[in-house]
């Protein structure tokens, strides 16, 4: 079976294409994994320092009397609370809860 030059050509360039597909894909998913990897070591590096923050403001409310019959902080209490992070205080005693959050 003889092929022109033209038909060589174009099986050819087809073949080039179909290549050059198949490494843009694994290109791609190779930058979403190292995307993925990145957002779940930058989100485990920033619960561990919301843990770390977390401890340091409950052994000041506890210093400072919390709970102390209402589940509504004093000033000194709030003062606990460092900047950058906030503070949500709820509940009923003796249910009081706290979420803490990073800003």
């Amino acid at each position: 079976m003889k092929l022109r030059r033209g038909q060589v050509l174009l099986y050819i360039l087809i073949g080039v294409a179909l290549l050059m597909t198949t490494c843009a894909q694994i290109i791609n998913w190779s930058l979403q994994i190292k995307t993925m990897h990145s957002r779940v070591a930058r989100r485990e590096q920033s619960a561990g320092k919301l843990e770390g923050t977390r401890a340091q403001i409950w052994g000041c409310l506890l210093d400072n009397g919390y709970p102390g019959g209402s589940c509504s902080p004093t000033a000194a209490q709030l003062g606990c609370v460092p900047a950058g992070t906030s503070a949500a205080f709820y509940g009923t005693p003796p249910a009081c809860r706290i979420s803490f959050a990073a800003d």
